[in-house]
């Protein structure tokens, strides 16, 4: 087994680093901006279950069922504003794996460790 990893580090310092592309506006600029947080929150979620689920997220309480569902709807909302459209396509509804390029396989596992 020894001799298998030596061989797979090996390896690895043999293959050549993929140029990476500069960015043409600051990080800052875009960071989080594909993120369902607070303010998209207001957005897409009814007053009463923005307040259910930050007194979820800021104080430990439990989420009713009924309000989840209700954060579901509105994340998936949110979501297909936002390109997913095609993903959820790909899955039947739900997206059930990623490949590496971040594009939704169908009839997969999803990887181990989440997405």
């Amino acid at each position: 087994m020894s001799k298998l990893r030596f061989d797979v580090v090996q390896d690895a310092f043999k293959k050549k680093a993929v140029p990476a592309e500069k960015m043409s506006e600051q990080t800052s600029k875009y960071f989080g901006e594909l993120v369902f947080n607070r303010e998209k929150m207001r957005k897409y979620l009814s007053s009463d279950t923005y307040e259910a689920l930050i007194d979820c997220i800021d104080n430990g309480h439990q989420l009713d069922r009924a309000i989840a569902d209700q954060v579901a709807d509105g994340m998936k909302t949110w979501a297909m504003e936002h390109g997913i459209a095609c993903m959820m396509e790909a899955g039947d509804g739900k997206v059930k794996a990623w490949d590496g390029d971040n594009v939704a396989t169908s009839g997969s596992e999803p990887r181990s460790g989440g997405v």
